[in-house]
């Protein structure tokens, strides 16, 4: 399965192997294994819906090799995840591996270091957590970030979070891309911001479709 990935900040394409009848609940696991993002900061979209972890990836249309998804992960904050709560679930995965690779090394008779090394793999991606504040993709992904001074605050990305799914929307989008919701009306496009050519194709479309309706409307009162 393609897996196009985002947070506020970067974003980054990845393939996961998986089967169709894995649920989106099982998916976040296998995400937090592999990559250490929490399955409480993971928001899957597929076709256009937003995943509950109850329903299979069968469900939502994921059903051969090169399928799309999309993955938009929160930071740690919003979706009131605890540093505590990281370390120990982390720690609880990472001696699960040890176990269930020891089984299958006393099973099979593979190489006596494997589950050494695997412990030391999560133990490297599980160092994520020292960055849960601000989660880039960058720090999993193998395209670090510039660090910032340390006097300066992390710049704050332009556009509005979706109330309903999250979504962090493009600023003159006037509806989430993700599930339709209005954009809060109390947000305001930042002032001297630029829209990019996505941004103003989609203007001119809803301008032109504007124009249209307003002069069906007045050759149907004429």
């Amino acid at each position: 399965m393609n897996v196009g990935v985002e947070d506020a900040t970067s974003s980054a394409s990845v393939t996961l192997l998986v089967q169709p009848h894995t649920t989106i609940a099982a998916l976040k696991q296998q995400v937090f294994q592999d990559y250490g993002f929490h399955p409480l900061v993971q928001r899957w979209i597929i076709g256009q819906c937003l995943c509950v972890d109850e329903r299979t990836l069968w469900s939502y249309g994921i059903r051969r090799d090169g399928d799309a998804a999309f993955l938009y992960l929160l930071t740690a904050k919003r979706a009131e995840l605890t540093r505590q709560r990281y370390d120990e679930e982390q720690a609880q995965l990472v001696l699960s591996s040890v176990a269930a690779l020891g089984d299958e090394r006393r099973k099979y008779g593979t190489v006596p270091g494997a589950a050494g090394r695997k412990a030391n793999r999560h133990t490297d991606i599980g160092d994520i957590s020292q960055h849960l504040d601000t989660m880039q993709l960058g720090d999993v992904f193998g395209h670090p970030a510039a660090p910032a001074a340390a006097s300066l605050p992390s710049p704050v990305p332009a556009g509005w979070s979706c109330p309903k799914c999250t979504y962090i929307n493009k600023p003159t989008r006037p509806g989430c891309e993700m599930c339709s919701t209005d954009r809060p009306p109390d947000y305001v496009v930042p002032g001297g911001y630029e829209p990019d050519e996505m941004e103003l194709w989609r203007m001119q479309q809803e301008q032109e479709g504007m124009l249209q309706y307003q002069q069906g409307r007045r050759e149907d009162g004429s």
